[in-house]
């Protein structure tokens, strides 16, 4: 799903994005919101802490929700997000991550986003969002 700037989408409507994160991604995140908590980048830390790997920062998998987003609908404006993670996701496990459109409010668009494992479809995060569509864009001759 891709949709104009300005384009209201349908209920039901879904899209996903598959994303594998390295120890370097989130090494930088770290580094970028200075979360110096070593089970997410020390590959010892974590395999003491009881851990096959470090995990991978709750926000950092929840930002594949603002990737969906921004990929399909251009524009649109994120203003809430409420969710829940269920499980940790490990360094270099492959997680999918997939909006669907359960409410349309004028420009508002209620959508449920779950994270999945892409291995095991183990769920890792699941919630709720919503963004604001941009204003339709109009042209004059």
């Amino acid at each position: 799903m891709s949709l104009p700037v300005g384009a209201i989408p349908a209920l039901d409507v879904d899209a996903h994005v598959t994303h594998t994160f390295s120890l370097a991604d989130t090494t930088r995140f770290a580094a970028l919101n200075g979360d110096s908590n070593p089970i997410h980048t020390d590959v010892a830390f974590a395999l003491a802490a009881g851990h096959p790997a470090p995990i991978v920062q709750g926000m950092l998998s929840a930002s594949l929700f603002a990737t969906i987003f921004g990929k399909t609908i251009p524009g649109a404006v994120y203003v809430a997000q409420a969710f829940r993670w269920r499980q940790p996701l490990l360094v270099d496990e492959a997680v999918t991550a997939s909006i669907r459109v359960v409410r349309l409010r004028k420009r508002f668009v209620d959508c449920e986003t779950i994270c999945r494992k892409t291995a095991t479809g183990e769920v890792v995060i699941e919630g709720q969002a919503t963004v604001l569509l941009p204003k339709p864009t109009t042209t004059t001759d």
